[in-house]
């Protein structure tokens, strides 16, 4: 496979950079040689020649794929996902990938399968290409492949189905001007020119990574890496290897870590946590403490306390919630009443901490939407929850009973009697409470369709027995199609009779309609 070579023009450059650790060498990190190249050359505007040369000379699709390394093409963002196999001009869609490489999201491409839409049509990829040139600074430019036709990929079977490419295109090529760590980069370089260009800027770092086995990707995006790792902070080692970094911790390290010589530099959070975490693995455990301790609602003490308990990332999402809520704009609980009333629960009602957690954000959730006082010195939690909870669905059916009532009145109009049987609109949020009791169905949900106007719901009873429900309809607002209708338990009509009398009706509304 070809790899393209670098661009020698910027190597004459003489600005300087230096690496320093000042007061920290007890991290036994040498301090750092001058350089040939600056990150602060006022001429970050001026696009390499050989960016230039390379948008004037894309040849064919494939020889470029073969430029940024990549004969196949992934997308998605799970474990499992689509993959597009470029081969020549030809796209072979289809197939279940074990395995997504996450510097080949395609950013551009809407994530429906994974938001469960079943399938999701395109007719274009979007690459992003990365290139680093001789002062370590990086490049990207957008890669757009048209193909000839509509691409269909559905999450439930797996096929392969060609696709020709009818064109493509390269963007313009702009410097990232804030640096953070990205996987979404198809980089054209080798990785033995990528090496190169870290040895001139980082010789130190340079051999640290060759010994450590770390990718130069890695070292060229985030240099602190080593910093951290030589620190000690366990973390840093999961990111030495670019293909196996998951979007999720990418994210977060770039909330929780920024470029510098130093620890203290590094982190984007206060020292309490990044000294007392330093053996922790999780980035979703650090991304916790780093939101308690910004919020000023835990101090070193209570993050100590926290982590010897071995609080997970329920517990300490829990905890940010509950802390942050409040009555008569006062806190309900600090960290130190949260923590007794804890024990007390565990103590007197045997509700251990996760259960509680929920049981108790639940509350005082409730208790904010009621605008109520939170009763948190009673004597069991669970009866506050459950009167809590009893009072909210009281207070929401009322308020929809409100919405509701208007289309209720509407849904009179095709109203229906004749022989045997009879049809009618839901009449208020009660009326269709009761009808999902006796159906043991779904239509208690629908009251916001009836609100809305979206649905209308009607059910099918004897005339004698206008209190048993037979038969629940959903109805178009336009009264011209049912859109379902079911027995009890959601079984299909079968009676005879039942369905000529639905087949009259339905003619009774398109003549009042």
């Amino acid at each position: 496979m070809r790899h393209l070579t670098l661009n020698q023009e910027y190597q004459n450059q003489t600005a300087q950079l230096m690496f320093s650790f000042g007061e920290e060498q007890q991290y036994d990190i040498p301090v750092r040689q001058v350089t040939t190249c600056s990150k602060t050359d006022t001429k970050l505007s001026t696009v390499p020649e050989y960016l230039n040369n390379l948008s004037k000379d894309c040849f064919s699709l494939e020889e470029l794929l073969g430029k940024i390394n990549a004969d196949t093409v992934y997308f998605g963002r799970n474990k499992r996902g689509q993959i597009a196999n470029v081969n020549g001009n030809v796209i072979f869609a289809g197939g279940m990938a074990s395995r997504i490489l996450p510097n080949a999201l395609l950013r551009s491409v809407p994530n429906a399968l994974a938001q469960g839409e079943g399938y999701l049509e395109f007719d274009t990829f979007v690459v992003t290409l990365g290139y680093f040139d001789d002062c370590a600074r990086l490049w990207n430019a957008k890669l757009n492949i048209v193909l000839d036709k509509k691409m269909k990929l559905s999450s439930f079977y797996s096929s392969t189905y060609p696709y020709n490419c009818t064109e493509f295109s390269l963007g313009k090529w702009s410097m990232v001007k804030k640096q953070k760590f990205t996987i979404y980069h198809y980089f054209i370089q080798s990785k033995e020119e990528l090496t190169g260009i870290l040895e001139k800027n980082a010789p130190y770092t340079a051999k640290w990574a060759a010994e450590k086995g770390a990718d130069v990707r890695c070292m060229l995006l985030a240099p602190q890496i080593e910093i951290l790792s030589k620190a000690g902070y366990l973390f840093a080692d999961s990111f030495i290897e670019y293909d196996s970094i998951s979007e999720e911790n990418c994210v977060i390290f770039n909330r929780l870590c920024q470029q510098g010589t130093k620890p203290k530099d590094i982190f984007k959070t206060s020292k309490m946590v990044y000294s007392i975490l330093k053996g922790e693995l999780d980035l979703e455990i650090w991304d916790c403490y780093r939101k308690l301790a910004k919020l000023g609602k835990i101090d070193a003490d209570h993050i100590q306390q926290a982590y010897d308990q071995n609080f997970k990332k329920a517990d300490l999402e829990g905890l940010n919630s509950i802390l942050s809520k409040q009555y008569d704009g006062k806190p309900v609980f600090t960290w130190n009443s949260l923590m007794q009333y804890l024990v007390r629960l565990d103590t007197f009602e045997a509700i251990e901490k996760k259960e509680a957690f929920m049981l108790l954000n639940d509350y005082l959730s409730m208790c904010n939407q009621l605008k109520m006082q939170p009763r948190i010195n009673g004597d069991s939690l669970k009866r506050e929850h459950d009167i809590a909870a009893r009072n909210c669905r009281n207070r929401k059916n009322k308020i929809m009973a409100e919405r509701m009532q208007n289309n209720c009145e509407k849904m009179k109009k095709y109203d229906y009697t004749e022989g045997v049987y009879f049809v009618r609109g839901i009449r208020s949020h009660d009326d269709l409470l009761d009808e999902a009791n006796q159906q043991h169905n779904c239509v208690a949900a629908y009251g916001s369709r009836i609100a809305n106007g979206s649905s209308y719901i009607y059910v099918l009873r004897e005339v004698a027995k206008p209190d048993k429900s037979l038969i629940t309809i959903e109805l178009s607002p336009d009264g011209r199609n049912i859109r379902q209708k079911y027995l009890a338990y959601n079984q299909p009509v079968r009676n005879r009779s039942q369905s000529e009398f639905i087949d009259r009706w339905m003619k009774h509304n398109r003549l009042v309609g």
